[in-house]
């Protein structure tokens, strides 16, 4: 499965900013105290609708998920501004060091039950400038050239790489939205998986051959939504470019046990749009826990079933069997 889905959005950054900072959920109003500089975003989907999505600080830690991020910027390279929120621009230039912090790492730790590692520096690569100036009467200064290795990464780790302003060149940065806290979530039951599909048009039940469109043995990547929750690229699904279905899981110290399939929002929508109608929602009609974290799990296989009419009133049967590689 593509790890870019088939939707995007771009980079806007010029409709977050103003020359007044307004009072709203992306916004601070600063007219009352000292200048702070803090990290902004700003993405909207293509469909051209003011659906703003800001990455950016510690309230926008969700957005930041690096399993969301190939959405926002298609290209795999990633931008970022440095905002200074206050009442008048400055009459000076401001040269500001942007770079990442692990220090942020440690911090975010001790108020959280997932724990993070810092993402070693061949998981990513960072070509522009961290040395910046915000010209003296603007507020905004852009930073380029950051991309992830996203072939590379570890499905079962937890990575953090925080990035935000470490010299200020006097100003105070934002405690709460001074740093871009890109992550990833492990999901031990996350990887590459052995993956067959087989389709039934329009019978009565799945008992004879399938139809010609059969997938047998292919390798697929099923990465986590969560710590406990995996993304399956059902193989109707994906031939109709829509997103996988999403299968949850137990983990009680490295056992895992009860997992279980569903429609996602972001598939359920993908599905009423398209005209498609689930008849029998997916489900485990069968599956099989092997090993332990240490073989990471792998043998361990999950065979489910799932029927769906398309937009021309046909219905589709499907069996899928993923195997962990």
């Amino acid at each position: 499965m593509n790890k870019i889905s088939s939707f995007f959005k771009i980079l806007i950054p010029g409709l977050l900013f103003s020359a007044c900072i307004k009072n709203a959920d992306n916004f601070t109003d600063f007219s009352t105290t000292k200048p702070v500089l803090e990290m902004k975003t700003a993405v909207i989907v293509a469909n051209g609708s003011a659906d703003y999505v800001n990455i950016a600080g510690l309230p926008n830690f969700g957005n930041a998920g690096l399993s969301a991020i190939p959405n926002y910027f298609p290209n795999d390279s990633i931008s970022f501004l440095v905002n200074l929120a206050s009442n008048e621009p400055l009459s000076k230039d401001l040269t500001l060091k942007v770079g990442v912090n692990p220090d942020l790492i440690a911090t975010y730790n001790v108020s959280s039950t997932l724990q993070f590692e810092l993402m070693p520096d061949s998981l990513y690569s960072w070509t522009g400038d961290q040395t910046v100036t915000i010209p003296a009467g603007e507020r905004t200064v852009m930073v380029n050239g950051l991309s992830f290795n996203y072939d590379k990464f570890d499905p079962t780790k937890n990575y953090m790489l925080p990035i935000g302003v470490l010299d200020g060149d006097g100003i105070t940065v934002s405690a709460n939205m001074g740093a871009i806290y890109f992550h990833t979530i492990g999901n031990p039951m996350a990887g590459n998986y052995d993956h067959s599909w087989y389709r039934w048009n329009d019978a009565p039940d799945t008992t004879g051959p399938p139809n010609s469109t059969v997938s047998e043995h292919v390798t697929v990547a099923v990465p986590p939504i969560d710590a406990t929750t995996l993304d399956l690229p059902e193989g109707y699904l994906t031939a109709n470019s829509l997103p996988g279905v999403s299968m949850a899981f137990t983990n009680t110290a490295g056992v895992i046990s009860d997992p279980y399939t569903f429609i996602g929002k972001s598939l359920q929508s993908a599905l009423d749009g398209g005209g498609f109608t689930v008849a029998t929602a997916p489900v485990l009609v069968g599956y099989t826990i092997v090993g332990d974290a240490s073989t990471h799990y792998k043998g361990s296989t999950f065979r489910m079933y799932f029927e769906v009419i398309n937009s021309t009133g046909g219905n589709r049967k499907t069996i899928n069997v993923f195997t962990k590689l």
